[in-house]
């Protein structure tokens, strides 16, 4: 669309003209998540990092925040996670469509500014998948999603399901190291493929670090199901 391929940029602002700008994006914006799905929370707070604007053909403005995490190679979070990561907070108001499209364009425009990412290094955002016409403006710059969260509401319980007596659940222990490994590694060799993870040398010592810790911890179970 040639009018999305127009957007550029915003000229640098005034600090106080920027913040009240970026705020009116985002109460707009809480307005029509709001809309989409009242179940997304109402109040969601901006992380620190280096802001984006952009002016779309009509001239009205869209904005961003960037945000810049790195893991350390030989961590847990570098199983899931690239090195670097740099994650774009976006503010569209309800211009969602081009507004994304806008603010894309621009956060392209910052990364090669500074010549990243690199190699081991990965870009994202969290939009609410209800959004279509966001969803289109990402899919046209490349992203695909990867993870996604399902909200399930309280309310009354489900039946009791009339067990077999086949399978048994029951908390893991310190004994059951190896099979928790193993089951992990399992998942994580799965998540690879489809590009949930990042294959590391380390993936099974730390896998075996992660997994003692959890069987040693008192708030943090792991379950395991038997099947006879």
């Amino acid at each position: 669309n040639s009018a999305h391929r127009r957007a550029r940029p915003g000229p640098p602002q005034r600090q106080g003209r920027t913040v009240g700008e970026a705020q009116e994006l985002l109460d707009r914006q809480r307005a029509r998540f709001a809309a989409l799905d009242p179940e997304l929370p109402d109040d969601v707070l901006l992380p620190k990092g280096d802001p984006l604007l952009a002016h779309l053909p009509d001239g009205t403005t869209v904005a961003g925040v960037v945000a810049h995490a790195r893991n350390a190679p030989d961590s847990v979070q570098a199983l899931w996670q690239p090195l670097e990561t740099y994650e774009l907070f976006p503010l569209v108001g309800e211009r969602s469509g081009e507004g994304m499209d806008g603010v894309l364009r621009a956060w392209r425009q910052w990364l090669d500014a500074r010549s990243v990412p690199g190699e081991d290094s990965g870009c994202a955002l969290t939009w609410p998948s209800r959004d279509a016409a966001a969803a289109r403006a990402l899919l046209d710059h490349g992203f695909t999603p990867l993870t996604c969260m399902a909200i399930r509401r309280g309310g009354e319980p489900d039946p009791v399901t009339e067990l077999s007596g086949t399978v048994k659940v029951r908390r893991a222990g310190p004994a059951d190291l190896d099979t928790v490994v193993e089951l992990a590694l399992a998942e994580h060799d799965y998540a690879v493929l489809v590009g949930a993870s990042v294959p590391r040398p380390r993936a099974a010592e730390l896998k075996r670090i992660a997994a003692r810790l959890r069987l040693n911890s008192a708030d943090d179970p792991v379950w395991l199901a038997e099947h006879d």
